[in-house]
């Protein structure tokens, strides 16, 4: 069997192939209910969506300022 920091050296692709292939192994076992709090909280957001409350970005306007934001210097906490 191998370690768990053995698999945490090998490369990111093949780190995730493995994650990919153990969440498979069990997904259909898993009986899964996120908690009151978080389905209200999508509700919630739901609603403002399709109220137009909130701004929608389309995912190149996403990317671009996600990649813009992770471009900036990090900043450590005061």
């Amino acid at each position: 069997m191998v370690s768990l920091p053995e698999l945490l050296e090998l490369p990111k692709k093949q780190r995730l192939a493995i994650a990919e292939q153990l969440w498979s192994s069990v997904e259909d076992e898993v009986n899964f209910t996120a908690p009151a709090s978080h389905r209200k909280i999508v509700r919630d957001r739901l609603a403002a969506y399709r109220s137009g409350e909130v701004e929608t970005l389309s995912r190149e306007e996403f990317m671009r300022r996600y990649l813009a934001h992770r471009a900036e210097p990090k900043r450590l906490a005061k």
